[in-house]
């Protein structure tokens, strides 16, 4: 007997209702990675892909690209042993389940869930080490890092919860169509190559990042990245950045109290009035309305960003310097 097939629109919606019972119920709610997604499918998880815990915010905005690199670290050890639990670059602990397996693809992606204090000296010895490869107070990580009375809970009461939004999430993954994109001989080397692109503008989207610099970084022409970035995706390059940038906005509008300027020139905008057109036409409202929807939430936590650097004369944007 073969069984129905599943219709992606309906499991998206699911999907998306699941992870909204955690948002609203569970402080700690999960954080979900795709390997890869289509443009609808990609915008509507995008606000469940990304934690939210001040510790998170200060981590990313002092050294995303080393939170980045963890991820990736946490996705490769889910594919190797499975269900885990370890203590990230910055010292949060958090639980990773890997999304299943299918046929074409070793490993779609991982959930997480995290807010969790790790041990105190695990925790010390990553803020130390994030402290001297990065511009980051570590005094503030560690004040920011949950505390240790902080309940972890077994793995075996979070699984039953899990389990059942990796599995949708595999199904989701296998009715993502695979594009037509011919250019790349085969489906293995086309979806490296896409892989490739996508982490380094997850590394790079909160500078001032051109077709061109994209293309040479990734040893392509412009055109030929442009095309095959669209039909992989579904997005324009400057749509899935904007995306990535108005999802961490939205973040630090519920979770801080950062002035709107400060949040535009952390996701890598010179100008905020430019931001809040974007930030508008994405989300119908200005930031500051937008911000106004918290109401008589309890008071957001202090997240000080790093200090902003000196214009220098005749240099464009106002994008914090790389981490070294």
């Amino acid at each position: 007997m073969r069984l129905p097939i599943l219709d992606g629109n309906e499991l998206l919606d699911d999907i998306v209702g699941y992870l909204g019972v955690f948002k609203s119920r569970i402080p700690r709610f999960p954080y979900t990675a795709l390997n890869r997604c289509s443009g609808p499918i990609f915008q509507r998880l995008l606000p469940y892909n990304t934690h939210t815990h001040p510790a998170c915010l200060y981590a990313k905005a002092c050294g995303l690209r080393l939170c980045n690199r963890c991820q990736r670290v946490a996705v490769a050890y889910a594919r190797q042993r499975g269900e885990c639990f370890g203590a990230c670059y910055f010292g949060m602990a958090e639980y990773v389940f890997p999304i299943p397996l299918n046929r074409e693809r070793t490993q779609c992606g991982i959930v997480s869930v995290s807010g969790y204090p790790a041990q105190a000296q695990t925790a010390l010895a990553r803020a130390n080490h994030a402290a001297k490869r990065l511009p980051i107070d570590r005094n503030k990580l560690l004040s920011l890092l949950p505390a240790q009375s902080t309940a972890i809970p077994p793995l075996e009461e979070l699984r039953p919860r899990i389990r059942p939004l990796a599995d949708m999430l595999a199904f989701l993954a296998q009715s993502v169509p695979q594009g037509d994109f011919r250019d790349l001989p085969g489906g293995r080397a086309r979806d490296v190559f896409y892989q490739r692109v996508v982490a380094y503008l997850e590394d790079h989207y909160r500078t001032n990042l051109s077709l061109e610099t994209l293309a040479k970084a990734n040893h392509c022409s412009a055109s030929y990245l442009s095309h095959m970035f669209k039909a992989m995706s579904g997005l324009s390059l400057r749509a899935y950045i904007n995306a990535l940038r108005i999802r961490d906005a939205v973040v630090y509008l519920e979770n801080t109290d950062m002035p709107v300027s400060e949040i535009a020139y952390a996701l890598g905008y010179g100008d905020s009035n430019y931001f809040s057109t974007v930030f508008q036409r994405e989300k119908g409202c200005p930031p500051s309305a937008y911000r106004k929807r918290r109401g008589e939430q309890p008071p957001a936590p202090s997240v000080t960003m790093p200090a902003r650097p000196a214009r220098v004369k005749g240099r464009t944007g106002g994008n914090p310097p790389r981490p070294r």
